[in-house]
């Protein structure tokens, strides 16, 4: 008996230690992403690149309940977005009253903790909120494009998503801009002058690691989506090819960008915010 103990004890501390000490680095990776500070523990050897590949991996193998995971993020930023509501619309005119901004997409927006001090800088104005989850597809934004952006009326959108319908090998171009141009009319049905901005697709170091059919598949999404979009009225391309090679700007998984990625983001950004709100006539 006293053997099968033993036995026992050593299959458990092979099945479990494995488990607890991947719980702990997926807690230090979500931290990481939080904070947009780096890890250390996850640079060495690439630790922290080589857990978002799994993640792509995983959500890729059950779409369903990414599916599922997605759609209980929205539902939660929704309830969020409702208790911390945007101001709302004055009944003054344009040029006197506060723009309303809203960010929609995928992680890239979601850890951005200083988005509002960010834009603010360069262009401004405060971004009013975001709707934005991490790990989102574009198909996943539709169901939610009312109650995390439209029904608060927002004069600009600024959308990203579609990294992950790559990465996670769910859709590619045309379909992942198609689905674009499905959320535009969504939001439009309730606020038919709304401006967009539809940024770029970050061709990261990640990306660029995972090898040039990953590359190929990047490019030829922002290509399809520069030129759909030009026949759009009220909806402009921002390109961000000018820093998202650069590692610098990323955190230790190469994929998400820190607190400088950010703040070059938001000057890519502000110029074209600045377009819109011009158009709009608010400045």
């Amino acid at each position: 008996m006293l053997i099968f103990w033993w036995i026992f004890r050593w299959i458990s501390a092979i099945l479990v230690t494995p488990s607890i000490l991947l719980g702990l680095l997926l807690l230090r990776y979500k931290l990481v992403l939080v904070t947009e500070r780096n890890s250390y523990l996850l640079r060495v050897g690439g630790l922290g690149a080589y857990i978002l590949r799994g993640l792509f991996v995983f959500s890729s193998k059950f779409p369903a309940l990414h599916d599922r995971n997605m759609h209980r993020e929205a539902t939660k930023k929704a309830l969020y977005v409702k208790q911390n509501p945007p101001p709302r619309p004055s009944s003054t005119t344009t040029t006197t009253r506060s723009p309303r901004v809203c960010l929609m997409g995928s992680s890239t927006f979601t850890f951005w903790t200083r988005y509002k001090e960010d834009l603010k800088n360069f262009c401004g104005v405060d971004v009013s909120w975001s709707g934005a989850f991490g790990g989102s597809c574009t198909h996943q934004l539709l169901p939610h494009a009312h109650t995390l952006c439209s029904m608060y009326a927002p004069d600009v959108v600024v959308y990203f998503c579609g990294t992950n319908d790559m990465n996670f090998d769910r859709a590619e171009a045309p379909q992942t801009v198609e689905n674009f141009v499905k959320f535009v009319a969504i939001v439009r049905q309730v606020v038919p002058k709304c401006q967009f901005l539809y940024l770029e697709a970050s061709v990261t170091p990640l990306v660029v690691l995972r090898g040039r059919e990953m590359v190929a598949k990047f490019e030829h999404h922002n290509t399809v989506a520069r030129e759909r979009l030009s026949q759009m009225e009220g909806v402009e391309f921002v390109p961000s090819s000018a820093f998202q090679r650069d590692h610098s700007m990323y955190l230790c998984d190469q994929h998400h960008l820190n607190e400088k990625g950010h703040q070059n983001l938001a000057k890519a950004l502000a110029p074209a915010i600045r377009r819109c709100f011009e158009k709009k006539g608010i400045f």
